[in-house]
């Protein structure tokens, strides 16, 4: 197996575990699916961030990563009220819900943090552990200044 589809796995259950640890801690329970909405979420931020430059403003990849995660809730939040009948959430009494109350714009800063933890987390990975790429760094804004990942040390 190779390291790239054992990060592949670590970042699917890290963050499947994550997610539906989030959601019991204020829901009280979750649903097998989100474990996967998660998973998936993770892996595909981070073959996207591989694609990108690391110039590419942090707040941009976060974003992006945000409206990444809010599809996949949309998709499995339709599928599993009209195929399986169950509705995994709620948000039909939330200000601004979308789509059969499925999606709640107020929510999304939750997504966004999570979306950051994904791309420091799978960059730290590749440096640290797979030692595949130069050390990783962030911009904030165009041009802006780099803000660099601790060196590893090899020793």
């Amino acid at each position: 197996m190779t390291k790239q589809i054992v990060k592949n796995i670590i970042l699917f259950i890290l963050f499947g575990c994550f997610y539906v640890t989030i959601e019991v801690f204020f829901r009280g329970y979750s649903y097998p699916l989100m474990f996967l909405v998660a998973g998936i979420a993770s892996v595909i931020i981070d073959k996207l961030n591989n694609k990108i430059s690391w110039d590419m403003p942090l707040p941009l990849q976060v974003i992006i990563g945000t409206f990444i995660i809010l599809a996949l809730e949309l998709s499995s939040g339709l599928f599993a009220l009209h195929v399986l009948g169950v509705r995994m959430w709620d948000y039909r009494n939330m200000p601004w819900n979308m789509f059969e109350g499925l999606l709640c714009p107020q929510f999304a800063s939750i997504w966004m943090v999570l979306t950051l933890c994904i791309i420091v987390l799978a960059d730290a990975i590749n440096y640290y552990w797979l030692h595949d790429e130069e050390r990783p760094y962030y911009v904030l804004r165009r041009n802006g200044k780099r803000y660099y990942l601790p060196e590893r040390n090899c020793n």
